[in-house]
């Protein structure tokens, strides 16, 4: 298991202990040990997104998946589908159903 794995898989043990504030840690580091236009570097943001929105941030979640949007077409030349759902996700439990088409 590559390091990569390994602090994946500790993202999702802290997910399910609810500590969110780890796996933020966690996903920063992925994030700051791979390449800018890697698309491990954007699974981290995406899984950064993901400890925010599950511990209610829903404001920096949106702001990780408007983030990883963005970079993902333009380095990789197709749809992160995934971060549109969890950024419509975001805006449904916050209420704001027409954002969440």
């Amino acid at each position: 298991m590559n390091i990569i794995d390994h602090c994946l898989l500790k993202i999702g043990v802290y997910y399910g202990m609810g500590d969110y504030r780890k796996a933020i840690e966690t996903a920063t580091m992925i994030m700051n040990n791979s390449l800018k236009d890697d698309k491990i570097h954007e699974e981290g943001r995406k899984y950064k997104g993901m400890a925010y929105h599950l511990s209610k941030d829903y404001d920096a979640a949106i702001i990780e998946y408007t983030t990883v949007i963005a970079n993902w077409k333009k380095q990789f030349g197709n749809e992160p589908n995934h971060a549109y759902e969890l950024k419509g996700n975001c805006y449904f439990e916050m209420g704001n159903y027409f954002q969440a088409l």
